[in-house]
């Protein structure tokens, strides 16, 4: 029986075949049409056995034939944001005689918002908006946004693991 050592090892004297005669310094060409006879037909054999190899293994293995989709499912954008307006008592403004950067304006007012983050949403308050999502997300017939993003085949699959579409 075929094992997996076998294969791969296949595959890499393959590999390491072609970028000794086609990649590395100086010979950035895989342009197979101008390597000599010998080169061309010791590359396919290279080539054959290891595809050989590769088919024995995978039909040993029970492996068919499929095709992969990949899908990406992200939420929609009704359940990506929130806005929560958040009153409170005035803070005071920038002394402005105390001016001596744009970065020090803004330093003193992300302190103000990081310390209202900071005190309104707190754990108990995290749990209840987590809660309040899931609700939404649940209510919704579909929630979610799923598009393809890749299709592909050839994977070490066996006829159970494939999706019935039937």
């Amino acid at each position: 029986m075929i094992t997996k050592e076998q294969v791969d090892k296949a595959w890499e004297e393959y590999r390491d075949f072609r970028y000794k005669e086609f990649g590395g310094p100086g010979n950035g060409c895989d342009d197979y049409r101008d390597c000599s006879p010998e080169v061309s037909a010791e590359m396919m054999k290279l080539y054959k056995t290891a595809r050989d190899l590769q088919k024995q293994y995978d039909e040993s293995h029970h492996y068919v034939e499929n095709d992969v989709f990949k899908f990406r499912i992200s939420l929609k954008r009704e359940f990506e944001d929130e806005d929560i307006t958040i009153y409170t008592k005035p803070f005071p403004d920038f002394p402005i005689g105390e001016y001596k950067s744009e970065e020090q304006v803004q330093e003193f007012y992300d302190k103000q918002e990081d310390l209202v983050q900071a005190r309104y949403f707190t754990k108990e308050k995290i749990e209840e908006l987590k809660k309040e999502f899931i609700k939404r997300i649940q209510e919704c017939e579909n929630p979610f946004y799923i598009c393809c993003v890749d299709k592909d085949g050839g994977y070490n699959v066996t006829k159970d693991q494939l999706f019935d579409i039937d």
